[in-house]
């Protein structure tokens, strides 16, 4: 690759900074609250720690709308660093929160705009852990969710602290309640806190039947500390 190369390279990147930039501007929202929001559903870090793409649907930001228009801006004419489609049909910007998906218009996004660069690198371990959970996950429940599938406690622990620390426990316990379901602690209060959103997403349409799962999980809690109470009672 020879200098003019380099130089082309380091050139689009500019061009990919200012645009991103000039689109929050636009947009006027907070970024360190919005890009979170909205980049944890639009990529995933590989194995190998490289970033990569994925599609949301749009109406995964309805009523979010610092969100919306930061998407807005950016799959807008002047920046076009989203892109957006309905299913089946070639990436428009047309009608860009009308019941259709999002993706990024290309990865160099994840290296050139530097907020999001960083934002990523101070959570690539966390976005490496979450489709290894899914796939573990996945597995669990194929296998009928047996405790002996299920991680150490301590593994859960250091999982746990690690998700929380990149912001997104939260989005696996509304997206994904098989996940959160898998690794969650034994702690009657925090399994009808799961109970309760895996309801909402079954009712919502985000989860296919989880919430009777927790339900479970929550009353095998609850009769295992009934019955280590009565144990100590009777041995007083």
């Amino acid at each position: 690759m020879g200098e003019a190369d380099y130089d082309a390279i380091g050139g689009l990147a500019g061009v990919i900074a200012q645009r991103a930039c000039e689109a929050v501007a636009r947009a006027g929202v907070d970024l360190d609250a919005i890009l979170p929001r909205v980049f944890s559903r639009l990529l995933t870090v590989r194995l190998d720690g490289e970033a990569t793409r994925r599609r949301e649907d749009l109406a995964y930001w309805e009523g979010d709308a610092s969100a919306q228009a930061l998407i807005r801006e950016l799959a807008g004419p002047q920046a076009r660093l989203l892109v957006t489609a309905g299913r089946g049909e070639t990436a428009s910007t047309a009608d860009v929160l009308q019941g259709r998906v999002v993706e990024v218009a290309h990865e160099a996004l994840f290296n050139a705009w530097p907020a999001l660069a960083q934002w990523i690198e101070r959570r690539r371990e966390a976005l490496m852990l979450r489709p290894r959970l899914a796939q573990d996950a996945a597995g669990w429940a194929a296998a009928g969710r047996p405790d002996g599938l299920r991680p150490r406690p301590e593994v859960v622990l250091e999982q746990r602290k690690l998700l929380e620390g990149a912001e997104l426990w939260g989005e696996l316990v509304r997206d994904a309640p098989l996940i959160a379901h898998f690794m969650v602690r034994d702690d009657a209060a925090e399994l009808l806190d799961l109970t309760q959103a895996a309801r909402a997403a079954d009712a919502a349409g985000f989860a296919a039947g989880v919430g009777h799962h927790f339900d479970c999980e929550l009353q095998k809690v609850r009769k295992r500390r009934k019955t280590t109470k009565s144990g100590a009672a009777s041995d007083r």
